[in-house]
């Protein structure tokens, strides 16, 4: 019997285990980065996530709870600096999986927009929609 082609059987792996695109994706990346500001980030932050697997874990979680790019409408609240707006970056991400970006806007990720701008989101949510809310400041390394 002929074995699979590469191409088919690596859209089924990544099908089937959406975790390996995260490794994937992690070692391209490492190829990309700043080595010794790659290093001070896992000295002073253990544990940090990539963007492609925090939007992993959060689809993991909102998705059994009902929420759904249809029914559910994607908001910010991070800092204005342009490495938060990269292709790729977490806000990008997110916004590639949930749609639409509802911008809140803010210094260290605090929402400028207030009470009315708060008001404005919740009116643009799908009728017994979902509101789900991305509040991260950002941390630079040199």
């Amino acid at each position: 019997p002929a074995s699979p082609r590469p191409a088919t059987t690596g859209s089924a792996v990544l099908q089937a285990v959406p975790e390996a695109g995260d490794v994937i994706s992690e070692a391209i990346r490492s190829v990309f980065v700043d080595k010794k500001a790659e290093a001070a980030m896992k000295a002073f932050f253990p544990g940090t996530l990539s963007s492609a697997a925090v939007d992993h874990k959060v689809r993991r979680v909102l998705y059994p709870r009902g929420f759904t790019p249809q029914n559910t409408l994607f908001a910010t609240s991070t800092c204005p600096d342009e490495v938060n707006s990269r292709t790729g970056e977490l806000v990008d991400t997110l916004k590639e999986r949930w749609g639409e970006n509802f911008l809140l806007g803010g210094l260290g990720g605090v929402p400028f927009t207030g009470k009315a701008g708060f008001s404005a989101y919740a009116h643009h949510v799908p009728a017994t929609g979902k509101l789900f809310v991305l509040f991260a400041p950002h941390v630079g390394i040199e």
